[in-house]
């Protein structure tokens, strides 16, 4: 319940109460498949970037949702649909993050519809405080590995030893 200090609690546990066991299951495949691409691909900060994803949205959630109660791993679900395509729309060139960034959308492009305010049973403000903190985490390790390949060619051409300005053709 935001903004209630008796329930500050929630902001590390409301991830893990849901209502019953089809609230559960819609929660644990795309979690399960979005943790195994952050995971493998984004081996180097998956854990920093998991754990800042759910207090995060737990602290945006707490302090801007509405008068309702708020369960369900589906914030985190945001979170980490939304770094996986920011990170690939960020790392433009680095196909292999591209890549899965147009995966998420085909196989999650429908979270969009969970951001607006359509059914009052559902976390609308959970979903959009999730995905707003995966954006902010695509951001900050924007600059981690993976990184696109810098080839050859890119290279400036001082640093290939060759003096250009007196080289003879």
């Amino acid at each position: 319940f935001p903004r209630s200090e008796e329930q500050v609690h929630g902001i590390l546990t409301f991830p893990l109460v849901h209502d019953d066991w089809e609230h559960v299951l819609s929660n644990t495949i795309p979690l399960f498949v979005l943790m195994a691409l952050l995971r493998y691909h984004y081996s180097t900060v998956w854990i920093r970037v998991s754990l800042l994803n759910w207090v995060l949205s737990g602290i945006w959630l707490w302090l801007g949702g509405r008068a309702a109660l708020h369960i369900g791993a589906s914030g985190f679900v945001y979170g980490l649909a939304s770094f996986l395509f920011f990170s690939g729309l960020l790392r433009w060139g680095e196909r292999r993050s591209m890549a899965i960034s147009l995966v998420v959308v085909f196989l999650y492009g429908g979270l969009i519809w969970g951001l607006f305010p359509f059914l009052r049973e559902v976390s609308w403000e959970g979903h959009l405080f999730g995905g707003l903190s995966g954006i902010l985490l695509a951001w900050t390790y924007r600059k981690q590995p993976p990184q696109r390949p810098v080839y050859e060619w890119e290279l400036d051409e001082k640093d290939d030893g060759v003096d250009i300005e007196n080289y003879a053709m």
